[in-house]
């Protein structure tokens, strides 16, 4: 039985063994947002709003978290002046220096 010429050349094509996976790979790739630099202004308005704060207090922020920018909505659980750092109810904690935005609602 003679083989044709095209089914010859088939057997030297490439093989997906994982038929979609890398199609399904780039669909998950995170991408992440460039961080933003803040003017001199922002920062001391921010500043101003920090000490501002008190525990208890309901605010409105935006920081930058692994690799993205979050909006949200938190109570103020404690504030750490010396560390730098704003700590929620749910013990989640934001450096100073990566909040880009502070509002506070209550």
């Amino acid at each position: 039985m003679a083989i044709s010429r095209d089914d010859r050349a088939r057997q030297f094509l490439p093989f997906d063994s994982l038929k979609g996976f890398y199609e399904a790979l780039r669909q998950k790739e995170i991408e992440y947002d460039e961080r933003k630099e803040l003017f001199e202004e922002e920062q001391e308005k921010i500043q101003n709003e920090l000490s501002n704060v008190c525990l208890g207090n309901i605010i409105q922020i935006e920081y930058y978290s692994n690799g993205k920018y979050v909006n949200t909505v938190k109570e103020i659980k404690y504030i750490n002046k010396i560390k730098k750092l704003v700590i929620f109810e749910n013990n989640e904690k934001v450096n100073f220096n990566d909040i880009v935005d502070l509002k506070i609602l209550i």
